[in-house]
C-alpha cells in the first residue's frame, strides 16, 4: 500500500496540532468545534505527538522548540531533571535550523537563567537583535544586575526605558523624559549605583513587561 504525500503531510499535521492542543490547554479546545478546553496541560503526551512529527519532518524547526517547551514543563524547575537536557537540546536544534527564532532564544534563555546565567545572557542579546523589545531588555538587564554588571544593566535598563516611552502619552512621555534627564545627570556625576537602585524601582513601580 502507497502512502501520498499529502496524505503524509496531512497526518503530520495532525500529529502537530494535537501537541498544541495538549502543551497551551488555554488557548485550544479540547476537540475542533468544541467549546471545552482541556483542563490542564498534557506534557509528555505532547512530546509523543512530537516525537511522531519529527520522525516525520527532522528539519521542522517549529517541532523541536514546542517539544523542547514540553521537556522544560516536565522538569518542574529542577534544574538537574535529565529533562533538561532534553530540552536545551531540542531548543539548540530549532535555533540551528532557524537562527532567527526568537521563541527559540526566550525559552532557552529563561531554562539557563536557573543556574547558567551568562548563557542566558548571551540568548538574551541574540534574541534582541532579532526582535529589540522592552521585554527582552528588562530580563536581560536583571540578569546582568545579579552578575554584579551594574554598568550594562543600567545602559538595558535605559534602553527599556527609551523604547518604552514610544508607547506614553503625552503627559507621561514628558515624565519619563524629564527623568531620562536625571538619570543621565546622575550617571555624569558617577553615581552609578544610585541610578541602578533608581531604575530598578521606576521598573518595579510600572509593570511593563509586556510592552514589546
Amino acid at each position: 500500500m502507497f502512502i501520498k504525500v499529502s496524505e503524509l503531510e496531512d497526518g503530520v499535521r495532525m500529529w502537530f496540532n494535537c501537541a498544541l492542543k495538549l502543551l497551551y490547554v488555554n488557548t485550544m479546545p479540547a476537540l475542533p468545534g468544541s467549546p471545552e478546553m482541556l483542563m490542564e496541560p498534557a506534557y509528555w503526551e505532547a512530546k509523543l505527538a512530537l516525537d511522531i512529527v519529527i520522525h516525520e519532518r527532522p528539519r521542522w524547526a517549529e517541532a523541536y522548540y514546542h517539544r523542547g517547551v514540553a521537556f522544560a514543563a516536565l522538569t518542574e524547575g529542577v534544574w538537574v531533571s535529565p529533562l533538561t537536557g532534553r530540552a536545551l537540546q531540542d531548543f539548540g536544534t530549532a535555533l540551528s535550523l532557524d537562527p532567527n527564532f526568537a521563541e527559540a532564544y526566550q525559552a532557552r534563555a529563561a531554562l539557563y537563567s536557573q543556574q547558567r546565567p551568562q548563557r542566558a545572557i548571551a540568548d538574551l542579546g541574540s534574541l534582541i537583535t532579532i526582535q529589540p523589545t522592552v521585554d527582552t531588555y528588562l530580563k536581560r538587564a536583571s540578569l546582568l544586575r545579579w552578575q554584579g554588571e551594574y554598568a550594562a544593566a543600567v545602559a538595558d535598563y535605559r534602553e527599556a526605558l527609551r523604547r518604552y516611552i514610544s508607547y506614553c502619552g503625552v503627559v507621561e512621555r514628558q515624565q519619563v523624559e524629564g527623568y531620562m534627564d536625571r538619570v543621565s545627570l546622575e550617571l555624569q556625576n558617577g553615581n552609578l549605583q544610585g541610578v541602578l537602585n533608581s531604575l530598578v524601582m521606576f521598573w518595579e513601580q510600572h509593570s511593563f513587561m509586556s510592552y514589546q
